[in-house]
């Protein structure tokens, strides 16, 4: 299952990008690459469905699939493309603030800094 729908990101993102994502088919393959990311940065394990994953994963969940599929959309004006990049950017900065620390083994949720943002080249 996944740790988040499609109906959870759509608050998060464009009614248009929203309805490409939806008839892309290819929103499993987005979701799974978010989950891979957020747990990379933050250092919290995936939820095996969207019922055990903080609510403060949504917006930042859907920042990243949305900027993971800039390329099904083609002719977005360069505003939405600066909006979902600038998203995608905050994304990475909103998950330092959930950063686990690992201290003689004991996880808390203190912040840390978990080196710098690179944009990846979605297209």
């Amino acid at each position: 299952m996944p740790f988040i729908t499609l109906t959870q990101i759509k608050p998060f993102i464009s009614a248009n990008r929203y309805s490409a994502i939806s008839t892309s088919g290819n929103f499993a393959t987005y979701e799974s690459s978010a989950a891979k990311k957020i747990r990379d940065v933050t250092g919290y394990a995936i939820p095996e469905d969207e019922a055990n994953r903080p609510d403060w994963v949504d917006p930042i969940a859907a920042w990243i699939i949305d900027y993971l599929a800039l390329p099904i959309i083609p002719g977005d004006s360069e505003e939405e493309v600066n909006r979902i990049k600038s998203n995608y950017k905050l994304a990475f900065s909103e998950m330092q603030n959930y950063r686990k620390a690992v201290a003689d083994g004991s996880e808390t949720n203190e912040s840390v800094n978990c080196g710098s943002f690179e944009e990846e080249d979605a297209w």
